[in-house]
This record gives structure tokens, sequence and C-alpha cells, in this order.
């Protein structure tokens, strides 16, 4: 075969290059080596000996780096640019679960006599916001609580444990600190009455007779002296001891009364009630002080735990399903007519599954369908569209206006045929032009019958294939119907 057109662009050409031996000895002739030729194709050199010496056949699309260089102009006398449809890929912004939330929550909220919430410009995380106050007023499945008013509620009773908490670690160590105090002060004077007490004795004549004498002096020191002694000094200080015992005393039986507990009296003795005149009959109320606050931390921590398994049951986001959504970021549209069904992969992503979102306390929650949420929200999906600039080599072999859209087939020069369509898109929102593959001229009439069909043609199909028909026939080629006389 000697026409170079002939070798690079063979009229019966599929995805396999029918000629791919010659192209790689007609790039030798042009002074392209084995070695050369690898390197603009990607291919080792082994692998293209083996298709040189006719081992096998390479795709068109991967021939034609060489190819465009063995010929930088396609053959033929006619040439039209097109820009065409590629794919599609839909948008997910990264808010897309809250947007999803809230589309569901309008929806609903339209439905109600309090009509539509949110109401203004008010966002996710204020809507969210309200939610999880409105959680607070509510037990663990989101009823209100029945045995409860204002004052007393759960969460009015945590926050007051959270202050009475304070309020007995601030007495305890008050009362700790004076506790301290009195006993330093007690080793304090114990330490100088040793010390006079030595001195007078040593003071007195080293007799043997007064052994005696000494050992009363003695003992009259000790209970004559040091009462009036210690009295002096503790008058000084005994009220704020009193006072930091009858603080903590109280302030415990305000934690017990917290906690539902009877207030310690003695360590074998309890009572509901205590006056602070009593306080000085509570044995060891540090020792209950502590106790108290490890009741109230276990009773804090338990209230805590609880509100954040409620708060992870009715939370607002992360209902989906990771591997949905990695499937949905991973779609690819290549025919704009034929968009994903929405329905069904919400009915994937969320599982039909109901949230319920609180308003206020006195307010039924809307319970809202996640599914059908992302249905109605994925209806104005954006896509991030991919488009290509596509040059057609061979003359137009018809054009016509079809309803809202437009369709021109090429008669190329290897004696195929391409057909473009061009036609409005609401859900990609503009005109989109899709480009057939290489086809017969029987495969041509087929594919138009499938076009008419998903396009609303099927009124103007007679006529358009009658004209087909006949202009393909006056060119030469076989048409189905069509006897031809030769």
């Amino acid at each position: 075969m000697d026409n170079k057109n002939e070798i690079l662009f063979p009229i019966d050409a599929s995805e396999k290059h029918p000629y791919t031996k010659e192209v790689i000895e007609l790039a030798e002739r042009s002074g392209i080596s084995i070695t050369k030729i690898g390197e603009i194709l990607g291919w080792s050199q082994s692998y293209v000996s083996q298709l040189k010496s006719g081992k096998g056949r390479a795709k068109v699309s991967d021939l034609e780096p060489l190819i465009s260089l063995l010929s930088p102009r396609l053959p033929g006398d006619r040439f039209y640019n097109y820009t065409v449809f590629r794919e599609a890929r839909p948008i997910l912004p990264s808010d897309w679960e809250q947007l999803v939330l809230m589309t569901g929550l309008v929806a609903e909220s339209e439905q109600t006599k309090e009509g539509r919430y949110p109401l203004g410009d008010d966002d996710i995380d204020t809507i969210a916001k309200q939610h999880h106050q409105v959680l607070e007023q509510l037990d663990e499945n989101g009823e209100a609580y029945r045995s409860f008013n204002t004052y007393n509620s759960p969460v009015t009773t945590f926050k007051r444990s959270k202050v009475i908490a304070e309020r007995v670690r601030e007495s305890l160590d008050t009362y700790q600190a004076e506790r301290k105090k009195q006993f330093d002060r007690q080793t304090e004077r114990d330490e100088e009455l040793k010390h006079w007490t030595v001195r007078i004795l040593n003071s007195l004549p080293s007799v043997e007779g007064l052994s005696d004498q000494a050992a009363e002096i003695e003992d009259a020191l000790i209970r004559y002296i040091k009462p009036r002694y210690e009295q002096e000094n503790e008058d000084a200080h005994i009220s704020s001891y009193e006072y930091g015992k009858t603080e903590l005393v109280n302030v415990c039986r305000e934690a017990a009364h917290v906690l539902n507990l009877p207030s310690l009296v003695s360590d074998y003795k309890q009572e509901d009630y205590l006056n602070s005149s009593e306080s000085d009959q509570v044995l060891a109320p540090a020792e209950h002080a502590k106790r108290l606050l490890e009741k109230l931390e276990l009773y804090q921590n338990s209230f805590e735990e609880n509100q954040l398994d409620k708060q992870q049951r009715f939370r607002l986001k992360g209902l989906f399903k990771k591997d949905c959504l990695t499937k949905i970021k991973d779609i690819k549209i290549t025919d704009p007519r034929s968009l994903p069904s929405w329905g069904s992969y919400g009915q994937e992503l969320f599982g039909g599954m109901v949230r319920k979102v609180f308003r206020d306390i006195n307010t039924p929650p809307y319970e809202i369908n996640l599914s059908e949420a992302f249905e109605l929200w994925a209806t104005g999906l954006e896509y991030d569209v991919d488009e290509e600039t596509v040059q057609v080599c061979g003359k137009v072999f018809h054009s016509e206006a079809l309803g809202d859209g437009q369709l021109t087939i090429h008669e190329l020069n290897s004696r195929k045929f391409v057909y473009l369509i061009v036609f409005p898109c609401k859900e990609l929102n503009r005109q989109v032009t899709l480009l057939s593959n290489q086809l017969s001229a029987i495969e041509l009439i087929e594919h138009i019958k499938i076009e008419a069909e998903s396009l609303n043609w099927t009124e103007q199909l007679p006529a358009l294939l009658s004209k087909i028909k006949s202009a393909l026939s006056q060119n030469g080629y076989r048409v189905p119907g069509i006897r031809a006389v030769y």
C-alpha cells in the first residue's frame, strides 16, 4: 500500500488500527527510529518491534501522536469544529447535609399551622442551637419531662449541683484551713507551756527533798495555768473556726438535699434536717463533705453522659452512609438525558431515616424524612460539566431543526457517518451538544430512531428518515427498503 493517507487514515478503521505495522514502517522511512517511536507513544522498544513484526495491532487513539507527527494535516477538504459534551459530575457543597435538612424542614413546616420554619435568614447553626436548647428540657426519648416543673427539672437540678459543689469545695477549704490554724496554735501553746515549765523547774534548788514539791508544781501548772493560758488565745480564734464548721455543715445539708440524701449528724446517725446550731454534733464534717463531692461528681458525670447520648440520638448531621456518599461523588454522567435517580440515591444514603427537629418546647417537632428531603434538594443540584472541542472531517450530509433541538449529520472521509444533536438541558442549565460514534449508513438510521424517541422527535421521525434514506441512496449507499439495481 503506497498511499500515505490510506495507511494513516484507513476507511475501515475501528478501535484497532488495521495498518499498525505499516504506520511504524512509514515512520521509520520518515527517519524516526524505533527508540524514538517508543518515546513518542510511551511504549517500550521491544513492544514497538513486536508491532512492527505484525504481532498485534494498536488502538487508533494510541497511535494518534505518531500519526499527527507523520501527517499534521487531516485528509479531506471540509472541516468543522464543535464544542461537545464529554461528562458531568454532581457538585456536592461541603454543607450539603445541612442544606438537605433545611430543604426538608422548610417543606415540612409549610404544611403546619405554625407556617414556614426557619424564618428570614436563619441558618442551620441557629436551627441547631434552638434544637439543642429544647433537647435540654426533654427526656432521653425526646418527650417533655412530666414529673418535674421548671424549678426542679433535671437541667435545673444539674445546674444547682454545679453551684453547690463549688460552694462545698470553698467551704471545705475554709474549714480545713481554720482547722489547721487551730492545730498550729495548739501546738505552739503546748510548746511554749512546756518551755516555761522546764525553766521554772530548773530554777528550783537541786535538793533531793524538793522532788515531791517539784512534781506538785508541775501538776499545778498543767491543771490551772494551762487552761487560762489557752483560753486567752482561744477566744480570739474560736469564732472563725466555729463559723467555718457551721458553714460547711450547712452547705453539706444543701448538697445532700440536691442529691436527695439525709444530712449526716454523726458517724452512726442520720437526720433529715439539721439546724446550724447543731453543727457541733457533726463528727468529721470534712470527710462527709468529701463523700458528698464524690457523689455530686458521679451525678454530674452521669447527667452529662445522658445529655451527650441524647444529643447523639437527636443529632442533625453525620446521618448518612459514607460509602454511598463516595459513590455519589464518583458519578460520571456521559449522557445528560440519563441523569441519576436521586430518589434511589436518597434512599440508599439515609435509608428512609426520619429525623425530629425541635423548634420550641410548646411546638411539636418537625419530622423530616431525609431520603425524601435529599431527592427534593437534588433537583436543584449543580454540575461540573466537562466539554471538548472536536474537529469533524467531512461534509455536512444533512442538517435539520427538530423541536427545540438541532440534528447535524456529517459524512466522513472514511465513508462513515457521525451526527451531532444540540438541545437545551434544563438540569445542567445549558445548551448541550452530543457527538455520536462513527457509524455505517445502516447504523446511522437505527441510531436516529433511538434518538428521536429520547428527544421527542417521534412525530417528525418518518419525514426525517425519508430524507436521510433518500440522501444516502443518492450518494451511493445501500439503504434498507430500497432495492439497488446495478
